[in-house]
């Protein structure tokens, strides 16, 4: 019994990994891209142009002034791997989305001031570390729940089982008169009815065999009398002696 709620513990809990390893990233990514946007447009705020002693290796930058003229940040071609800058401009058709290049998910957040167009782009790592953070906090969260889920069961399931051994030992000695029959448990549960009744059936037992041996007695009683005149009859008989009717 202990095993099989160990067994029910455990695939509740593997099915809860599961559904909330697949689920709760999906339903959280709104919110982390919500945050890689407001990330990208503070990048551009603080950054006028993309200068090598101030580029963030993460973030690459595109400038593109009201002569057409582009400006790149020299991690460009670290971040995006497209080697050509128009085939990128060409991707970004909105002031904040994303685009994909071969199985990889870029991010970019673009806003325009003094006649320059300024585009931020980065990869999806920062939503993938987050999905790992938040399914790594899931898996501790869900192991501690785990663990003592875990224990109450073992303390639960021990105390029941013990109550069933200590309920079958009351049937094993069912009729044993020197058995200790009394009660086991002062509270309301289906064991304590399922003890109710077992004690009922041993009252009615032991009354249906006092009842037999009674009977036994009676019907003993009866067949005594005649068998014993019938007996003062025959060794009367036997002796010659004349048993005169009145």
């Amino acid at each position: 019994l202990t095993e099989q709620f160990l067994f029910i513990c455990v695939s509740i809990i593997v099915i809860v990994i599961i559904s909330l390893g697949m689920v709760l990233p999906k339903t959280l990514l709104p919110v982390y891209e919500e945050n890689l946007y407001n990330y990208l447009n503070q990048s551009l705020n603080l950054l006028e142009k993309p200068e090598n002693n101030r580029v963030d290796s993460e973030v690459a930058y595109i400038y593109i002034d009201g002569d057409k003229n582009i400006l790149v940040s020299s991690n460009l071609s670290d971040v995006v791997n497209i080697k050509d800058v128009k085939v990128i401009i060409n991707k970004i058709n909105n002031d904040e989305g994303k685009f994909m290049v071969g199985k990889k998910v870029y991010y970019y957040y673009t806003n325009e001031s003094n006649g320059m167009r300024k585009i931020a782009i980065t990869t999806n790592s920062y939503i993938n570390s987050m999905k790992k953070e938040i399914l790594k906090i899931i898996l501790i969260v869900v192991g501690i729940t785990f663990i003592i889920i875990s224990l109450l069961v073992l303390i639960w399931s021990n105390s029941l089982v013990n109550r069933i051994k200590k309920l079958k030992d009351k049937v094993d000695n069912i009729n044993n008169d020197d058995y200790d029959h009394k009660m086991i448990y002062d509270y309301d549960d289906e064991l304590y009815t399922l003890e109710v009744a077992i004690e009922n059936m041993r009252v009615y037992l032991k009354e249906q065999e006092a009842y037999k041996n009674q009977m036994y007695q009676n019907i003993s009683h009866d067949f005594k009398t005649p068998i014993t005149v019938m007996k003062s009859y025959i060794e009367a008989m036997e002796d010659g002696i004349e048993i005169h009717e009145p």
